[in-house]
């Protein structure tokens, strides 16, 4: 994994360095940049639990945002970034099964941060390339 790492790493620097020796590589960048894109979401979530066997019933308020940036292409590479962010929201009583409150049932909405994609492409001309973390959806998700 390290040799693969190395390689691609010195391709990417073999690259640039031959595109940043043309003229108009600040130009051809600032266009890259410009052409980028960049996304706000914001999901509130709520869920209600009455389970048998446990007194109180859980009440689970919460909110997922996603915040991503892609760029545009520079000379057959670009890059996307993606982060996830869930935060509670008012009082917390419910069992999360991380924060240990087990009067409550559970409602696995995990608070926290993640990041869900990070990767650099290349589009050539007869190749397409992605190196990172990327969401892979299977069939109709």
């Amino acid at each position: 994994m390290k040799t693969l790492a190395y390689c691609v790493g010195m391709s990417l620097l073999l690259v640039t360095a031959g595109v940043a020796a043309k003229q108009g590589f600040s130009e051809d960048l600032a266009a890259a940049v410009k052409a980028g894109t960049v996304a706000v979401e914001f999901r509130y979530r709520y869920e209600w639990v009455d389970q048998d066997g446990i007194a109180k019933e859980a009440n689970a308020s919460t909110l997922h945002s996603r915040l991503a940036a892609s760029s545009g292409d520079f000379h057959g590479f670009s890059v996307l970034g993606e982060a996830d962010n869930v935060t509670v929201i008012g009082p917390e009583d419910f069992n999360s099964a991380e924060n240990g409150k087990i009067q409550y049932p559970v409602v696995a909405d995990p608070k926290g941060s993640v990041v869900g994609q990070a990767y650099l492409k290349y589009s050539g001309t007869d190749s397409h390339c992605i190196y990172g973390r990327q969401r892979v959806n299977i069939s109709n998700q």
